[in-house]
């Protein structure tokens, strides 16, 4: 199968154009409802305006390039490869489904645009997640998302990828997660599990429950107790 290309440079300009107001809204009072929501999930203002996250008020439709597009209300989340809109994912508040990606979108690399580097990644669920762990972690492992469990196609990717020596796979404990972990393992010997910890679905949902200091150091401790162990075993 061809590899995918980001869409086109009409559609990616009027995302581009929507992201920006989308953000606009969400750091005007405007947003104040939908930044205390993000707040209670450990997203903070730093990080709303480092990844560009936006808020829609309402329901509207729009055309971007040859493209038919509804925005449903909610928060705005881009997809950004080198600053360009590849997709843009709508979290709606109570309506379903949860998320809805905006027609004529192509499947990124979250985080790709703020990768470090490290000798380690973490590949994580949802952009939520991405965003979580990269404040808490960032500064010794790098974060990112295919933004679902079903990775798609990677094959793209592959030169970003192939920088790290270990990739921790770090997706909810649930059964999708459960089983694309277990691809991972299956597709690569650089593969290794980050378990969400016993109790919760996802690492925000830990996140909630222990705080900024518990669940980084659960998190640094799981990847060095590892490392070390794997280093014991060579020798």
């Amino acid at each position: 199968a061809p590899l995918r290309e980001p869409p086109s440079r009409a559609w990616r300009e009027a995302a581009a154009q929507f992201v920006q107001e989308a953000h606009e809204a969400l750091l005007s009072p405007i947003g104040e409802r939908a930044r205390v929501w993000l707040a209670q999930r450990g997203i903070t203002l730093e990080d709303v305006r480092l990844w560009r996250l936006g808020y829609i008020p309402a329901d509207r439709k729009d055309r971007w390039g040859d493209v038919d597009v509804f925005l449903p209300r909610g928060v705005v989340i881009p997809g950004l490869v080198g600053s360009v809109p590849w997709y843009v994912k709508v979290r709606r508040p109570m309506d379903s489904p949860k998320y809805v990606h905006i027609k004529g979108s192509r499947p990124a690399l979250f985080g790709a645009d703020y990768l470090q580097g490290k000798p380690d990644l973490a590949l994580v669920e949802g952009e939520f997640d991405a965003i979580l762990l990269c404040r808490l972690c960032g500064d010794a492992l790098d974060v990112a998302t295919f933004g679902s469990a079903s990775d798609k196609d990677i094959r793209l990717w592959l030169p970003v990828l192939v920088n790290y020596g270990r990739i921790w796979i770090g997706l909810d404990a649930d059964p999708a997660g459960q089983k694309a972990a277990s691809a991972w393992l299956a597709r690569t010997r650089r593969a290794r599990l980050l378990r969400v910890p016993e109790g919760f679905k996802d690492w925000t949902d830990c996140w909630k429950a222990r705080g900024d200091s518990r669940l980084r150091e659960y998190i640094l401790t799981a990847v060095q107790s590892n490392v070390m162990m794997e280093a014991l075993n060579e020798r």
